[in-house]
């Protein structure tokens, strides 16, 4: 994973940008969708480059993890209809993904609160090539 720079600038209201930079990540239901868009579309928070770093990049990480569990939601289908038994195999996979998903959210989450902005693989250089950070 590579390291985007560090953004400086001062909030002048409203919450810290690690507040908001650890809220877009929190591994807590919808809470870091609803408040990336949030902080993509409220001032004073999208013209602040830190925050919207991290309010596109975990937007764009939800949409990954989207995809990836409908793939493997089919994939599993099609095991569980040529072999039943797999249906325990699935279900490890399913459990050792969404584990995954939330350790990925924390550890983002704490370096947000730590004024960190680490670029994800792919989806990092996504950011940076679609949103004005």
């Amino acid at each position: 994973m590579g390291t985007a720079p560090r953004h400086a600038s001062p909030q002048s209201s409203g919450l810290e940008q690690n507040i908001a930079g650890l809220l877009c990540w929190l591994p807590l239901g919808p809470v870091p969708i609803l408040a990336s868009l949030f902080f993509l579309v409220a001032q004073p928070y999208k013209s602040n480059k830190f925050i919207r770093f991290h309010a596109a990049q975990s937007i764009f990480t939800f949409v990954a993890l989207v995809g990836l569990a409908v793939g493997l939601l089919v994939f599993g289908g099609i095991l569980t209809l040529i072999f039943p038994p797999l249906i325990f195999v699935v279900w490890m996979l399913w459990w050792l993904f969404g584990l995954a998903s939330i350790v990925l959210f924390a550890y983002m989450a704490f370096k947000a609160y730590s004024m960190e902005s680490p670029k994800l693989p792919y989806v990092g250089e996504m950011v940076t090539k679609y949103v004005d950070v």
